[in-house]
């Protein structure tokens, strides 16, 4: 079974992934198990208001983990089209929309009050909202005997350790 999703059209190959990685790790070797798509929400915020030495009007955005909540600030809005995928593919979410706009605007909230030198909050209007899917691998990992397992985000290649058996 297939569902239709918001994802990314170019992500690394398993062939792509397994060779970066025997790049940085000469003595290991690197099997794809599985590649996944994790939820996330985009939100794009207007943000409007006064500072010492004029006004504010910006866009800025954020993105919410739509199983953890967690927040973070990006840059540009993701370039994203539909794709149909595998049921079992797709991680399933655990936060709804609703709630992530209130995580949003807090976390956006105290990105803004750390980041800018303000007296004032300024008002910050949602102004784009959309669930994506960002794909990862799963690459397990062999090293002297030792098994270990990395998840790699499929867009970047960025890395991480993965504690499960």
């Amino acid at each position: 079974m297939t569902t239709p999703v918001l994802t990314s059209d170019h992500i690394f190959s398993d062939e792509e992934i397994c060779h970066f990685l025997k790049q940085i790790e000469k003595d290991s070797i690197f099997t794809p198990e599985c590649l996944v798509y994790y939820p996330y929400y985009f939100l794009e915020y207007e943000m409007k208001g006064k500072r010492w030495l004029g006004h504010v009007h910006k866009k800025i955005g954020c993105t919410i983990d739509s199983i953890s909540g967690v927040g973070s600030l990006i840059d540009t809005s993701p370039e994203l089209s539909e794709a149909e995928l595998k049921t079992n593919k797709v991680l399933d979410i655990q936060i709804p929309l609703s709630k992530a706009k209130v995580y949003g605007e807090r976390f956006i909230g105290r990105s803004i009050s750390y980041k800018m030198k303000i007296f004032r909050m300024p008002g910050i209007t949602l102004t784009k909202e959309s669930l994506f899917y960002r794909p990862y691998w799963i690459v397990k990992g062999m090293k002297k005997k030792k098994c270990f397992h990395l998840i790699v985000d499929a867009l970047t290649g960025e890395f991480h350790p993965v504690g499960y058996k």
